[in-house]
C-alpha cells in the first residue's frame, strides 16, 4: 500500500503486519460475496423461468 508506506509480504518465513492480514481477509471475503450474488442471480432466472411455465 503506498499510502501509508506499508510493504505486503506473500513469502515463507515472512510475517504479515496486523492491516495485510485484514486487507487478506477482507479481499477473500469480497470474493465469496461476489460468487453468492452470481449463483444467487442464477437461481432467480431459474425460479422465473419455472414460474413461467406453471402459469401457462
Amino acid at each position: 500500500m503506498n499510502d501509508n508506506e506499508i510493504e505486503f509480504v506473500y513469502s515463507k518465513g515472512k510475517r504479515k503486519s496486523e492491516i495485510q492480514k485484514l486487507y487478506d481477509e477482507l479481499k477473500k471475503n469480497a470474493l465469496k460475496l461476489w460468487e453468492y450474488a452470481i449463483h444467487l442471480d442464477t437461481l432467480g432466472e431459474r425460479e422465473t423461468a419455472v414460474l413461467k411455465q406453471i402459469m401457462m
